[in-house]
């Protein structure tokens, strides 16, 4: 599991914004009984910031090679594309995921407390960098 350790999430100027869902006010338990995103704010430069540090850990811009039937290439890993919107995200090319979703919350709430998304876990246990 790729995670930040000892990092301070204070920002000096920190922009977060003011949800209207009460949902995320909810301190409500997920699947595995830990509190998703538990405050109507959402720290934008928390996770942009806790993203660039999470793509290092994920080997951004580091190639690995790549066996190939005439030998081996270099090659680096495909970002994976991020869209942060004001009412939710896009992960992928995939739908929009609005912030009341609880899959959407508990992805966030990865993010913002310095964890790769568990979400993504299994397809990725080396993690892979984001591109916001």
């Amino acid at each position: 599991m790729l995670a930040l350790k000892g990092k301070s999430h204070i920002h000096p100027e920190v922009k977060v914004i003011s949800l209207p869902s009460p949902s995320l006010c909810n301190s409500a338990p997920s699947a595995t009984g830990e509190a998703v995103v538990s405050k109507r704010e959402i720290d934008f430069d928390l996770i942009l910031e806790n993203v660039k540090d999470l793509n290092m850990l994920a080997g951004e811009g580091i190639s690995q090679i790549e066996h190939t039937p005439q030998g081996a290439r270099l090659r680096q890993q495909e970002p994976l594309p991020l869209t942060l919107y004001q009412n939710g995200i896009v992960m992928f090319d995939g739908p929009f995921r609005s912030y009341e979703e609880p899959s959407t919350q508990q992805c966030l709430q990865d993010i913002m407390d310095g964890y790769f998304p568990s979400e993504l876990q299994m397809r990725y246990p080396d993690g892979i960098p984001f591109q916001v």
